[in-house]
């Protein structure tokens, strides 16, 4: 493998390493901006960004033509992978004057131990038998059944989540100590995460009795003042009169535009926006079920085209910060969009004596998809951090034909960043819910193996989802490590190569 390909391999790997060198150059201010324990990772983090500045789907290619590694999976040391690739070449040269490796650079092996001790900082130790951690969400009752919580333990939760969306400190404080009680009894740490609930857009009054939308309608988002009269069908199947549908945080109204994407309840409806007037935003309905959905207060409202100019931070998510300091190991910032974001919650844990207290970045929308880069270099910054893949909201924000596509970059950015992940919402729900789990939910159970934890929803069969999601973690686990398939030894292949 000599001659012009190996040299013009060579020439453009050459040229891909001191593009990553520039980048981390010029990004020097954000490298040394970070703590001295995230350095190593935020300078990884430049590299992976300039390493998907370019279309490298030819180079990868030749790469695999001629036996090497084709960097598809360097996201946690992409200039150590680029660099151990070129000394291959270097030697095949037989020019190793030429050879050298950058001292900053990560070697695979030493960005799968830091990655490791990154998720040892924010999470306790699995059973041994398995590497992903199971996260649960603590039900209501959680508070006042120690039977419920013990189920969990035994079953193999290693994390409690808390919504601070719901309850309060008193809760808050019986389910955390249902949960201690249940992890001494067990001899197990069992970590305790709390969501802060963030800016979440909900419908407010609506029409009494809900009003069933179907396409074609039309209605008006207002400041939610008050019910509206109930809303009847006319004979052509066309709405008495345009009904009046709260928004909770109506400041977010001011800044939708004309031709802007508006989604009600969690995506079930879509439609656009056609007026901005004084007295409201009206919205035609542009996409329904076939008999129409009813909607109701409290549910979600979306607007991904719009920058709804909010912070992360709510004054309810302010008021439990308090307690979140004192007792949790993580808090889950929802719904964060931008650097600043970030460094305004880590500012208030410290002046709360929380500097401990561990950063979970939620991704839920397509501005923090868009500026996660900037967003963890701003987390790194802090202590312990970590990426919740929060697919409810992102699914609607981004569009559900391309959730798997923004998943895999999320997964991509946060391996690069050595930031463990949280794969969460809708895992196993049928199964937690009804007691049966469908085959769509197997399947994402495997895929969610890629994660270093997984989030499961409250349900009547919890406990059942955590001890099945276990045992599926422990086999997918000897398949495939973060994005990287394994290949272990399968007995009948073995049967089968031996027998001639």
């Amino acid at each position: 493998m000599t001659g012009t390909g190996t040299g013009s391999l060579r020439e453009q790997l050459e040229d891909l390493r001191d593009r990553l060198v520039a980048a981390e150059e010029r990004h020097h201010g954000a490298i040394a901006g970070a703590a001295p324990a995230h350095r190593a990772s935020a300078r990884n983090l430049i590299h992976y960004a300039a390493l998907r500045s370019s279309d490298l789907t030819d180079l990868q290619w030749r790469l695999t033509e001629a036996g090497l590694s084709s960097l598809g999976r360097s996201e946690a040391a992409v200039l150590g992978s680029v660099e151990a690739v070129l000394d291959v070449l270097v030697r095949i040269d037989e020019d190793p004057g030429q050879a050298g490796r950058n001292p900053t650079a990560l070697t695979p092996r030493v960005a799968r131990e830091l990655q490791v001790e990154r998720t040892r900082t924010i999470l306790a130790a699995p059973p041994e038998r398995r590497r992903g951690e199971i996260m649960v969400t603590m039900p209501t009752n959680a508070a006042t059944d120690a039977g419920l919580v013990g189920g969990m333990v035994a079953a193999g939760m290693d994390c409690a989540r808390i919504n601070c969306a719901h309850d309060g400190p008193e809760v808050w404080a019986a389910m955390i100590e249902k949960v201690r009680d249940a992890a001494q009894a067990a001899d197990r740490n069992i970590r305790i995460h709390m969501d802060l609930g963030g800016p979440k857009l909900r419908t407010g009054a609506v029409p009494l009795g809900g009003v069933r939308l179907r396409r074609g309608d039309a209605l008006l988002l207002t400041d939610g003042l008050g019910p509206d009269r109930p809303v009847e069908r006319g004979s052509d199947g066309r709405l008495g009169h345009l009904p009046r549908i709260g928004c909770t945080i109506p400041a977010a109204l001011a800044r939708v535009e004309t031709g802007q994407s508006v989604w009600l309840d969690d995506g079930r409806v879509a439609g656009v926006v056609t007026a901005t007037r004084r007295d409201g935003t009206e919205v035609v309905v542009t996409r329904a079920p076939s008999g129409g959905h009813r909607l109701r207060p409290n549910k979600g409202i979306n607007l991904p085209d719009t920058d709804l100019g909010v912070r992360a931070m709510t004054p309810a998510d302010r008021r439990a910060l308090p307690f979140i300091a004192a007792n949790a190991d993580m808090v889950g910032l929802s719904f964060v969009q931008r650097p600043e974001d970030v460094l305004e919650l880590r500012a208030e844990l410290d002046r709360l004596g929380g500097a401990r207290v561990a950063t979970v970045l939620k991704i839920e929308t397509r501005r923090a998809v868009e500026n996660l880069p900037e967003i963890l270099l701003a987390a790194m910054r802090g202590p312990a951090l970590g990426v919740m893949i929060a697919r409810g909201d992102l699914a609607v924000e981004c569009g559900w034909e391309r959730l798997a596509e923004v998943q895999e970059d999320i997964l991509s950015l946060s391996a690069a960043a050595h930031a463990p992940v949280i794969w969460a919402t809708q895992v196993l729900e049928g199964l937690a819910r009804t007691g049966v789990p469908s085959r769509a939910e197997i399947s994402d159970v495997a895929l969610a193996e890629r994660a270093e934890c997984v989030m499961l929803n409250k349900g009547s069969n919890v406990v059942d989802a955590i001890r099945l999601l276990g045992e599926i973690l422990e086999r997918m686990q000897h398949r495939q490590f973060k994005r990287r398939a394994l290949l272990p030894r399968s007995a009948p292949l073995a049967r089968f190569a031996e027998g001639g």
